[in-house]
């Protein structure tokens, strides 16, 4: 079955679903408001079941947004003169491993999250590159452009014995230390721009494997961010002509780039993907900022890092407000990593924080007579679970309630917590009972299998297993959905039992389509046939008797995953048919088991 061009976009994509644009500080959607309530997770990329199990948990959640990364940048050496080619670190397949050398394996994880977001009706925020070093980052586009930074973790550790309590990752605060002055060279180097843009044209214009739609035209994506938290990279306080020139390319940077991505997609949002740090130093602006928030002023003393430090950042909130080009304001709040417990003292104090955050940039937009929707794409709180113990979840859940709550009374368009985990062993994530820290900040953290790139932290939350955290979210979700005006009509499914897979727009078998075996786009070659979902070289005298892929003699079912057929093997069984055929029977046996509850389009 082929779907005519006239169908793709009304069946392939959903019934009618629409592009989120904007109406002044609100987001829009079918001619009605649109809210979101969302989660960040970053392992949709790690496999399509992955990805799954994320739209599902979101689902339960009442989540209608999820934003995860749109790049994964690099090869890793994971020894002297081995390079795995096309796998990061942890090996897993990246998606650009050299300039201009995208990995079709990773893209297609890509695809198919695209895919399943519109299947489960999740509109999608995805930045295009990381300012920070996880997946690959600005700091990797130096390296193709031949200017060399740190590759090593840990090589400015002073104290070894520090290890047994923040394990090290090539993201601490130790590494980024050293990698900050080599990022600011970012802003001025051109061939990582042109690699940039490249990257950005290369993935906008992409046609998706499973749904036949190009990026661009795809209305599960609401918005595409420039960059993940953009800054200069070197602290610039100290030299007064350098902040005004690492602002400046900073700036020039995310409005050349916005105004690129619309040069190309017109139908989407693009939003800078910054954090909203303050660039304000002098006085007057802490009492203009304090009479916004409510709150004494009481100088520069006690106001912590976010109120003030985004001038030596090389940023500022409201010059990246003012870019035309840009339709949606992010910001970003995270208390912990930017020790506001200096300032504000313990967690239940320092709850007051993100109401505070939240209500400072509404009124800043509205003082500057900016009228653009304002997000708040990640925040999140750390904690502690110490196995068998328990954990500290009612501090995070102080800091959540009042997030939440904020960002209601506000009437804030949208927010993303970070991070969303919809599997974990449940013994472990279970609340037991509080704990106490023997510092606010800083402990022994567990590895968390599920997540392996976030090693130091525990910003995760758990669902259902963290109660009481999922039920303020799931509270919350319910009310944002509720101010939805026009929501998208829900997913048709395209394809029938005969042919019950989407690939490229077209309704196929996995188990018999010769373009699409096993996997969509595995072809198989001239003189083989797609048996159960693998291509084969059969034997002479033995034909498909029975019209469906399976060849006479054998029984049973392979439902295809990317762990078999779906690899691109290629089996001769002209030279042993007997044997071949009963190798195969048997791979469908084990196959139908594990596989018995095998989904639409994979």
């Amino acid at each position: 079955m082929i779907l005519t061009a006239g169908l793709l976009l009304s069946l392939a994509i959903g019934s009618d679903a629409g592009f989120v644009t904007t109406a002044g500080s609100k987001f829009q959607l079918n001619g009605g408001d649109f809210y979101f309530a969302g989660a960040n997770s970053y392992a949709v990329l790690y496999s399509r079941e992955h990805a799954e199990r994320v739209f599902l948990a979101a689902k339960a959640l009442g989540l209608n947004a999820v934003r995860f990364w749109g790049f994964w940048d690099g090869d890793y050496q994971d020894e002297p003169g081995k390079m795995r080619p096309g796998a990061d670190r942890f090996g897993q397949v990246v998606m650009q491993s050299s300039p201009r050398v995208y990995q079709e394996e990773g893209l297609r994880k890509l695809d198919y999250a695209l895919y399943r977001a519109n299947v489960h009706g999740i509109k999608l925020i995805i930045p295009l590159v990381n300012e920070w070093g996880e997946f690959g980052g600005i700091v990797k586009y130096l390296n193709w452009a031949g200017i060399e930074t740190p590759q090593a973790p840990g090589t400015c550790l002073d104290n070894p014995a520090e290890v047994n309590t923040r394990p090290l990752t090539d993201w601490t605060n130790c590494f980024e230390g050293e990698v900050k002055i080599s990022r600011g060279l970012f802003w001025s180097c051109e061939e990582c721009h042109e690699i940039y843009r490249d990257w950005v044209e290369m993935l906008l214009n992409r046609v998706n494997t499973y749904t036949g739609v190009v990026y661009k035209d795809d209305p599960a994506v609401m918005i595409w961010e420039v960059m993940n938290e953009p800054r200069f990279g070197p602290w610039l306080t100290d030299y007064e002509p350098g902040v005004e020139i690492g602002g400046q390319q900073v700036t020039a940077f995310l409005s050349e780039s916005a105004a690129f991505i619309k040069s190309i997609d017109s139908n989407h949002l693009v939003s800078h993907g910054g954090e909203g740090l303050i660039a304000d130093e002098l006085q007057e602006d802490f009492e203009r900022i304090s009479a916004l928030i409510d709150r004494p002023a009481t100088g520069r003393g006690p106001w912590s890092y976010p109120w003030y430090q985004g001038y030596g950042e090389g940023v500022d909130f409201e010059r990246e407000s003012r870019i035309e080009s840009v339709d949606a304001l992010s910001i970003h709040a995270w208390p912990f990593n930017w020790s506001v417990d200096g300032e504000y003292g313990d967690s239940e104090a320092i709850a007051q924080f993100m109401p505070e955050w939240i209500v400072a940039h509404v009124r800043l937009l509205e003082e500057w007579g900016i009228e653009k929707p304002l997000y708040l794409g990640e925040f999140g709180w750390q904690i502690l679970r110490v196995p068998d113990s328990g954990s500290d979840v009612p501090d995070r859940d102080l800091i959540y309630e009042g997030t939440l709550n904020t960002a209601l009374q506000m009437d804030l368009p949208g927010l993303a917590y970070w991070d969303m985990v919809p599997r974990n062993d449940v013994e472990f994530a279970t609340y037991k009972g509080p704990i106490e820290r023997t510092r606010l900040r800083g402990g022994v953290f567990d590895t968390d299998d599920v997540h392996p790139h976030d090693l130091d932290f525990n910003f995760d939350v758990y669902c259902p297993e963290d109660v009481t955290t999922c039920a303020l979210i799931s509270a919350y979700a319910e009310q944002v959905n509720a101010k939805v005006e026009n929501p998208d009509p829900p997913w048709v499914d395209p394809c029938s039992e005969d042919a019950p897979s989407l690939c490229g727009g077209e309704c196929v078998d996995l188990k018999s389509d010769l373009e699409h075996c096993g996997r969509c786009t595995n072809a198989c070659g001239d003189g083989e046939s797609c048996f159960r979902g693998w291509c084969i070289v059969p034997p002479e005298d033995v034909a498909d008797e029975t019209g469906d892929g399976e060849l006479a003699g054998t029984d049973g079912e392979l439902a295809a995953d990317e762990s078999s057929a779906s690899s691109g093997c290629r089996v001769d069984v002209s030279r042993n048919p007997a044997g071949w055929l009963a190798l195969l029977a048997l791979l469908g046996l084990t196959n139908r088991r594990r596989n018995r509850s095998g989904r639409k389009g994979e």
